[in-house]
């Protein structure tokens, strides 16, 4: 966690520290400072750190700390609450040093020391961490002599005993009171002080708002100090007349960042940013828990490497696209090898930001879809083994409806022989007997041959072929008209369209659903003329065909079942077998589209089904 220095050019921070800020006693060990107010988030991820070093080294931990900075802590690091750490609550520690009047070595000693005597290191002989905030506690209370009394008192205790020690300050590095002289004092009492931003941010920030100022890099400053941080003492002392402004907007730029950070730190998918080479020059957290790697342990390394070989040209051809169109964001799917060795798939999509001044780099994120894919590779058999059943059922009924229509006919043929031959010779019981059996006989041969019509509804037409088909619609009406001519006639109808559109549906198929649908109107009609008129209406990427009567119509609980095969609404009064509205539904599901009814208004029913827009598939006319 130690921070590199920047020699820069300075005037009153280098005058304070030569009068006078220095720790009197050097510690013995490191004593690292942290200003938060900018990132208060990154204090408890480097305590955090901090923690989890000791632990996995065996050493005592002591924290004093505010009780909301131990909760966060707790949060961020669960097995502190577990581990051999001892919590002190910095107010209440504070309050106890505070409590004999002035603030004396002695009392500290006594104090601090016997708690850090209480420490029990897992291994015998191992030194002990402690992060303080009592002095951030002065800090804020604007008691600055007293903070750094107490900063002398920790370096005393340091010098003699086997700890280390990190401290934090609620000072903004972006506010002037980063540069005063009580700042300078707290930075020379310390061994080094810790980045206020996450790794080089708050340098990109001031970096960004200063442009090309910073070339002057002469006089060293005494104290160790990060990039970022150098940058701002400099514009401090060289800059006075713009420093503020320059600074605000360095804020903006630094918190914008970090609002991105957490966005992408918390985000389920993970990121990664590559060179135009494939380079990974960044993985976000979630690396982990997607791929098992550790984020900086794959920085620097080629994506590729980690591309199943089957799917890497795949690959390579979308990197190069992605490269071709900046800004374009393109997806791809290929699997990825995992920390352990398996392979999952995922789904990535990815942009070329090399443009972008504050990213220059190709940005992808991604997310884990080896389940989804188990799934649909589950359901893809699943669908076949449907497919394959559904197509035995099939055969099996058409088999069996055409074999049964020769026994049919020789039954309908002799009970109709019996009636004419023995007619006048048996009673009137057993020409009723006779009677119902000629018309069991004529219904079954309906039956059959609706069972069949059905079984051939669409024939051997796959779903790829028929989609590709446009159909002038128009047609396909005054063909339907011809077919039904006779019934039209009979029943004294008036049958209409409007102007209708091009319809992407095989015209023979499109036949068979308006000549059912008419076909029903005029067989449920109710005591006037047939009245139907079929219409279209365009919706969403689609057309919605109506064909509206002024029948008998279908109550409300009956609207899904009509299209079931076989289901009837009305007796033996009324002819059919229940198969026509079940070819409707059958060869509108084959086009993945909708088909139901409603009450029409003033009597009657509207039937409607969908179609996808033409455009949105094959320009073929039927």
């Amino acid at each position: 966690m130690a921070a590199g220095a920047q020699s820069i050019e300075t005037k009153s921070i280098a005058t304070a520290i030569a009068e006078g800020a220095a720790p009197k006693v050097e510690p013995r060990a490191a004593h690292g400072l942290q200003f938060y107010s900018a990132d208060a988030q990154l204090l408890i991820t480097n305590v955090a750190e901090f923690i989890r070093e000791g632990v996995e080294a065996g050493e005592g931990i002591l924290i004093v700390a505010t009780a909301d900075h131990w909760t966060a802590l707790q949060r961020q690091f669960p097995a502190a609450a577990e581990a051999e750490v001892l919590f002190q609550d910095a107010g209440e520690l504070l309050a106890r040093l505070e409590a004999g009047g002035e603030l004396e070595y002695a009392r500290f000693e006594q104090l601090v020391g016997g708690v850090m005597r209480q420490l029990r290191p897992r291994l015998n002989g191992a030194p002990t961490r402690v992060f303080g905030e009592m002095v951030g506690l002065l800090w804020e209370r604007r008691e600055f002599e007293m903070a750094q009394r107490l900063e002398e008192y920790w370096n005393r205790l340091l010098a003699t005993g086997n700890f280390q020690l990190f401290c934090a300050y609620p000072i903004d590095v972006f506010g002037p009171e980063f540069h005063s002289r009580e700042a300078a004092a707290v930075i020379c009492s310390h061994t080094h002080l810790l980045p206020s931003g996450d790794g080089r941010t708050v340098e990109a920030a001031v970096d960004r708002a200063g442009t090309d100022l910073f070339h002057s890099w002469e006089t060293p400053l005494p104290a160790g100090l990060p990039d970022g941080e150098a940058k701002i003492l400099w514009l401090r002392e060289n800059r006075p007349d713009s420093a503020e402004t320059i600074l605000a907007q360095a804020r903006r730029h630094y918190d914008h960042d970090k609002r991105f950070r957490a966005l992408v730190e918390n985000c389920s998918d993970a990121i990664a940013l590559t060179d135009p080479q494939g380079r990974i020059v960044y993985a976000s957290p979630s690396t982990t828990r997607i791929l098992g790697y550790d984020p900086d342990a794959i920085t620097g390394q080629q994506s590729l490497d980690f591309i199943h070989a089957a799917d890497r040209d795949a690959v390579r051809r979308t990197m190069h696209a992605i490269l071709n169109l900046p800004r374009t964001p393109l997806q791809m799917e290929f699997r990825a090898c995992h920390h352990d060795g398996h392979w999952c798939w995922i789904e990535c999509t990815g942009s070329n930001l090399l443009q972008e001044p504050d990213i220059e780099a190709i940005a992808f994120n991604y997310r884990d879809i080896t389940s989804r894919k188990a799934i649909e590779s589950a359901l893809r058999e699943s669908e076949a083994s449907l497919r394959e059943a559904n197509a035995g059922l099939e055969q099996f009924a058409y088999a069996a409806a055409h074999d049964l229509q020769e026994p049919i006919r020789n039954v309908a043929i002799y009970i109709e022989l019996l009636a004419e031959k023995y007619h006048d010779k048996l009673d009137a019981e057993a020409n009723r007997f006779i009677r119902v059996a000629t018309e069991g006989a004529s219904r079954m041969q309906t039956l059959t041959r609706d069972l069949l019509a059905f079984t051939r509804s669409l024939g051997d037409s796959s779903r790829a072929d028929t989609e590709r088909c446009v159909t002038d619609s128009n047609r396909v009406f005054d063909e339907v008209l011809a077919n039904l001519g006779a019934e039209i006639e009979r029943t004294g109808a008036c049958v209409t369209r409007e102007d209708l559109p091009p319809l992407p549906m095989h015209s023979v198929h499109l036949v068979q659903v308006l000549q059912n649908l008419i076909g029903n109107s005029l067989k449920y009609r109710g005591p006037e003329p047939p009245h139907v008129h079929v219409s279209a209406r365009p919706g969403d990427e689609e057309w919605i065909v109506n064909v509206a009567d002024n029948g008998i119509g279908i109550p409300a609980e009956y609207q899904e079942q009509v299209f079931g095969i076989f289901k009837r609404l009305h007796g033996r009064e009324l002819p059919g077998n229940g198969i026509g509205l079940a070819i409707c539904a059958r060869v509108i599901k084959h086009y993945q589209a909708k088909i139901w009814v409603r009450p029409r208004p003033g009597g009657g029913s509207i039937f409607s089904f969908t179609l996808t827009a033409p455009e949105a598939r094959g320009t073929r006319i039927r």
